[in-house]
């Protein structure tokens, strides 16, 4: 939320060791502080507890009043126990610029696990699984604390303290405007609560002040829905409710509870299909494996059981790489499978010449044996998931690359460069690059081969030889 760029020097503040004395004088200054916290605060917080709240479906809308990023962004959250998923639907026009090709690809999913963020783009080829530590980046809400929490939308201010590095939080609580206030201190920062005990315990509006200033605040209007009270609008102010609005959360349709929500969350919630490719990266060392649909599984195994019958490539997959050649040259069909593994290709940088040394074999392998658009299809399905195998295990080793190709290059520049060395590094490298050759070998070359008929092996002679190698 743009209050963010607001609430940072509170967040410097509580981190550099503000006063320790009440900040405000007020009508309320003559009731004591207390290190406990009050009933009230725990009382909204059990009504929006994971116990409680076990389950939901929220579509919502965000409008960005004011910058450079206003408009409106539409989204769908999903919400099973301590599984939160976030749905990018685009603009009022569909339109993400987060999404790789806006032409193809579907809406931008992410799923948020103990272990690791899943983040994926519904019909792409490619996914990935990233530390859990990048959800507080991509502001993926869980969406049953708001109004709990003043200064970002999900971290309760007890953890915004106890990360700043202060030992206790004070708090009182005051009768103000027909309501029950609760105000939070620490360092130079109170928080306030305006709390409808009518409703649940639930905040209507929440405060941040700053040495007695006003910095942010909250307006929150509720609904009754599935038989609990929920935000139905949230509005954020610079400053107090008499400052320039920033944006407005239009929460249009919410389900809680409800008998069919998914439980647990799983990747298959954001669209994820089977046959594609996860690159792993929230643990070490980084992987690629294959999504079948239940669970994570290395290529060979993902392969066999589609050999066997067992698992199919998703629709959605299927249908991205179709349109990707239909909406490129119908002429030159070996271009298609360059966009299908676009967003993947455009992260190998050095490992890319070697990618597209396999667009031409399969470029001649195709006029060698005059396949058909049938097989011309089939082979560039064949092509890109080679493509796509072969890409994410550049990625997942590209320092390793990058430290050799340097180590020899140096070497090439010396004038006068110890063969030894030379051999040893070439034999690393030579290692690093046997499972590109093996899935050249075993997988592309005997795959193309397959979609050959009796006839058309015999009107070409001749061995097929692989494609020079490259980076």
């Amino acid at each position: 939320m743009r209050l963010g760029v607001i609430i940072g020097p509170v967040l410097t503040v509580l981190s550099s060791g503000g006063g320790p004395g009440a900040v405000l004088a007020d009508e309320v200054s003559e009731r004591a502080w207390s290190t406990e916290k009050p009933s009230l605060l725990r009382c909204a917080e059990e009504s929006r507890s994971a116990v409680r709240l076990r389950t939901a479906r929220i579509d919502w809308v965000r409008e960005l009043v004011s910058g450079p990023a206003k408009g409106v962004r539409f989204y769908t959250t999903l919400i099973g126990g301590n599984r939160v998923a976030r749905i990018n639907h685009g603009d009022e026009h569909g339109r993400d610029v987060a999404v790789s090709d806006t032409a193809l690809a579907g809406p931008l999913g992410y799923l948020v696990e103990p272990d690791g963020v899943w983040r994926y783009e519904q019909r792409n080829p490619l996914a990935q699984l990233l530390p859990r530590s990048e959800a507080a980046a991509l502001a993926i809400y869980d969406l049953r604390l708001l109004g709990l929490c003043p200064i970002r939308l999900d971290v309760p201010f007890e953890e915004e303290v106890r990360a700043a590095g202060h030992p206790t939080v004070e708090y009182r609580v005051f009768p103000d405007d027909g309501l029950e206030c609760v105000a939070a201190r620490s360092g130079d920062v109170e928080v306030r609560w305006w709390i409808d005990t009518a409703k649940d315990c639930s905040p209507v509006r929440t405060a941040v002040y700053r040495r007695g200033e006003p910095v942010g605040e909250r307006r929150i209007d509720l609904r009754h829905v599935d038989g609990v009270w929920f935000p139905s609008r949230v509005r954020s102010y610079q400053g107090g409710s008499d400052g320039p609005l920033l944006d407005v959360l239009d929460l249009y349709a919410v389900q809680i509870n409800r008998p069919g929500h998914p439980m647990p969350l799983r990747p298959s919630d954001i669209g994820l299909e089977p046959g594609v490719c996860v690159v792993v990266t929230n643990r070490e060392p980084g992987e690629a494996r294959w999504w079948n649909g239940d669970e994570l599984v290395s290529h060979e195994q993902w392969a066999a059981d589609v050999r066997a019958g067992k698992r199919v490539p998703g629709p959605g997959l299927l249908r991205y790489r179709r349109q990707a050649e239909v909406r490129l040259n119908d002429a030159d069909p070996l271009t298609a499978s360059r966009s299908a593994t676009a967003n993947v290709v455009q992260l190998l940088n050095g490992g890319a010449r070697l990618l597209s040394d396999w667009e031409r074999y399969a470029r001649d392998f195709i006029e060698r044996h005059g396949l058909d658009r049938d097989q011309t299809q089939r082979a560039l399905i064949i092509l890109g998931d080679c493509q796509e195998e072969a890409s994410a295990y550049i990625t997942r080793r590209r320092g390793d690359f990058d430290v050799l190709d340097a180590r020899l290059l140096a070497m090439t520049n010396h004038s006068d460069p110890a063969r030894g060395d030379w051999t040893r590094l070439q034999s690393e490298r030579d290692r690093l690059t046997a499972p590109l050759d093996e899935i050249f070998v075993s997988r592309l070359q005997p795959r193309l081969e397959a979609l050959l008929t009796s006839e058309q092996r015999r009107r070409v002679t001749g061995p097929t030889t692989q494609p020079a190698k490259g980076d």
